[in-house]
């Protein structure tokens, strides 16, 4: 985990390497680069000669000792090096694929990630008024009430997509997701037919790092639901609204949570400078999950529905391809056809709607990462998402690991390649 350099101009170095290619094979280690201010610097300095030409590629303090190695390798071998054109790179970020070293020469790294995620969902939970003495599970206080994150007591579960509707999500979230990849938090309490009421913190970061942290195994507070949400690449711009009429203002007003109380009393032309004023300091990484969650629920479900309908083969044909028109497409898509398949396969056809029932419940917002529904003796019943998915991760390992590296893969293609994600759509 690297320090936040809060503000630093001289900010922290990261190491990694650049490829010629995203596909890389076994083996391959690429350009070792350090990279720092915005600047991608070969850790060894080298060179390469087509034609007439020499492409010399070092740091801005090593470049000129450098071409003095060159020039008298060179001359060692005969050759002079006035005969060439020189050309200097002292940044190479243009010349390929860089990949930051994720845990690659960091032993400690689990350790490191461990306490970053710890101490992320634990300071969230004290943002939100959480109490520290309540904080049993990641906490520690002595007997002179110095408090301290207990990283080594602190419980980390990854999440696994069980329900129908994040295995569908997760499957092409770069698609679903408006804001992708976006960092959330999500503090909830969650209760148990033992009685006991638990506390946890999901963490969502990138879209890609996605664990649970307890935070209290019997806890006796007040029911908690609060959600934080940063998109990671801004909006492209805020709108101009100069010329927008009493309707347009209205949405946009709606959209950007403005105080209408700032309206009233004023002209048309003040409204417009009250409501542009607003726009310019909304903050351009400010993300509304509901709305955005809202958004892949209504295309999920849109593509569970047309599927239940096409397999049922309702009374009307051609109602399921109906469905999907709207959204551009004139079919199940290939990937989601696959995973509602083979999620259907074991349930009678009659069966069906209960299957479908119970994806309406899962894809409640209020449920969203908290809890999920499954069909046990012909009857929905409600489940742990923290404890379904480290069932998930006991039993399945290996499907564990594959499902983070799609997610690692998601990322990487949304740097490089990101036309690559439409494909299998």
């Amino acid at each position: 985990m690297i320090p936040a350099d809060h503000g630093r101009i001289d900010g922290n170095t990261l190491k990694g390497s650049i490829f010629k290619t995203p596909n890389v094979k076994e083996g391959d280690e690429g350009i070792e680069v350090t990279a720092k201010n915005g600047e991608v610097i070969p850790v060894q300095p080298f060179y390469m000669i087509e034609g007439n030409k020499i492409d010399v590629y070092a740091g801005k303090k090593r470049i000129k000792d450098y071409l003095k190695v060159l020039t008298k390798e060179l001359a060692d071998k005969g050759d002079n090096i006035a005969n060439y054109t020189i050309e200097q790179h002292t940044d190479i970020h243009n010349q390929g694929y860089l990949a930051y070293y994720f845990s690659k020469g960091n032993d400690n790294f689990n350790e490191d990630f461990k306490k970053g995620m710890v101490k992320i969902a634990t300071e969230y939970a004290l943002h939100c008024g959480i109490g520290r003495e309540l904080l049993t599970e990641v906490i520690s206080i002595d007997d002179k009430g110095k408090a301290t994150i207990d990283d080594d007591k602190a419980k980390l579960i990854p999440f696994i997509p069980t329900t129908l509707f994040d295995i569908l999500y997760e499957d092409h979230r770069y698609l679903f997701e408006d804001g992708y990849p976006s960092h959330m938090l999500k503090l909830f309490t969650s209760k148990y037919n033992d009685g006991k009421t638990r506390l946890y913190c999901y963490l969502d970061l990138f879209s890609t790092f996605q664990y649970y942290v307890l935070l209290n195994d019997n806890y006796e507070g007040k029911e908690m639901c609060e959600t934080y949400a940063q998109r990671l690449i801004p909006k492209g711009h805020r709108p101009d609204v100069s010329d927008y009429s009493l309707k347009d203002l209205s949405v946009v007003i709606q959209d950007y949570k403005i105080d209408k109380s700032g309206l009233e009393g004023k002209s048309y032309e003040e409204q417009v400078a009250y409501v542009q004023t607003c726009i310019d300091k909304y903050p351009l990484q400010t993300y509304d999950l509901h709305a955005a969650l809202k958004g892949a629920v209504e295309r999920i479900n849109k593509i569970v529905t047309a599927y239940f309908f096409k397999v049922l083969k309702t009374i009307v044909p051609e109602l399921w391809k109906a469905i999907l028109i709207p959204m551009g497409l004139d079919d199940i898509p290939a990937s989601a056809n696959t995973i509602l398949t083979t999620s259907c396969k074991d349930a009678q056809i009659t069966n069906l709607p209960k299957v479908y029932q119970a994806f309406l419940e899962s894809i409640k917002p209020e449920y969203y990462r908290k809890y999920g529904f499954e069909i046990i003796e012909d009857e929905i019943t409600i489940y742990s998402h923290p404890d379904e998915s480290m069932k998930v991760l006991h039993k399945h390992k290996a499907a564990a690991k594959e499902y983070m590296n799609v997610k690692f893969s998601h990322l990487s293609c949304l740097c490089y390649e990101p036309s690559k994600l439409n494909q299998n759509n």
